[in-house]
């Protein structure tokens, strides 16, 4: 059984999680980080908490994302029992 995230994980990946939908719905400029705390539940305070500028979430947002795929990369290339390195790669980039 793996640890339980602390609550500080899990109120970062709820934020990143809410401007991850306000940002699909009102795109990088129009979004404030206004909209995230709506979109959060959360209170202003503890989002500045965590992400002091909407820069920092995207950045956060970006790292999350590479880390994810950087993850699923990693795992194909120590599988082999999805087939060879090279077909999974190209699964990846399609």
């Amino acid at each position: 059984m793996s640890p339980r995230p602390s609550v500080s994980e899990e109120r970062e990946q709820q934020i990143l999680d809410a401007a991850i939908t306000v940002f699909a719905r009102l795109g990088f400029r129009t979004a404030r980080m206004e909209d995230v705390v709506e979109q959060a539940g959360l209170s202003k305070a503890a989002l500045y908490l965590y992400y002091k500028r909407k820069d920092a979430i995207i950045a956060a947002l970006l790292q999350r994302l590479f880390t994810q795929e950087f993850n699923h990369l990693k795992a194909l290339m120590e599988s082999e029992s999805q087939g060879p390195v090279v077909e999974q790669l190209l699964t990846l980039t399609r």
